[in-house]
């Protein structure tokens, strides 16, 4: 999936969530670093630091949503999640934040708690660098890693591959829209 595609499936997945909202009387607001009003300045001094503060604010959440409890939620555009995103949402999680990932799957929404996201183990045959779990492009060789760039529309930063069938989204999807109208 290409960038604009992937773009494209991220507006889709949001508006479809913003109307299950709306439909639900589910309040939300924008969150994510992509939807702060800020300065081109300020982007690209964000984007240059390596600390862990701006990395938790590039990759905080999207959507805020709220009724009688509140969750942070990220609107998922493929099956990769970035290494520095999911660690920003268990660190969330730890310090007693409800966060989520939304995807879309044949036009239904599927809401995964982070604490329930299981990530598939990385195949021996992948070219990329890897631990099993996550995968590191920036370690391949530089022309490799150009090259791999072009043919993936990536970022080129470290990933993981989310298993949606182990994290059992079916399931989840009763007990978060419980949450967010009961509680």
């Amino acid at each position: 999936m290409g960038f604009n595609e992937r773009i494209e499936k991220s507006n889709k997945t949001l508006e479809l969530f913003i109307n299950y909202c709306k439909k639900n009387n589910i309040s939300y607001a924008f969150s994510g670093y992509e939807k702060l009003k800020q300065s081109k300045e300020f982007r690209e001094k964000i984007k240059k630091l390596d600390s862990i503060t701006a990395k938790r604010i590039r990759y905080f959440p999207d959507l805020i949503i709220a009724n009688k409890k509140a969750w942070l939620i990220e609107i998922k555009n493929s099956k990769y999640i970035e290494k520095d995103a999911y660690l920003t949402y268990i660190d969330l999680m730890r310090i007693g934040y409800n966060v989520a990932i939304i995807d879309i799957c044949e036009n239904q929404l599927l809401f995964i708690s982070i604490d329930k996201l299981e990530l598939d183990k990385i195949l021996d045959n992948i070219r990329i660098p890897h631990n099993k779990i996550w995968a590191y492009p920036r370690k391949l060789p530089e022309n490799e890693y150009n090259k791999w760039i072009k043919t993936h529309n990536g970022s080129g930063t470290d990933f993981g591959v989310i298993n949606f069938l182990e994290s059992d989204p079916k399931i989840l999807i009763n007990n978060i829209k419980k949450d967010l109208k009961e509680s």
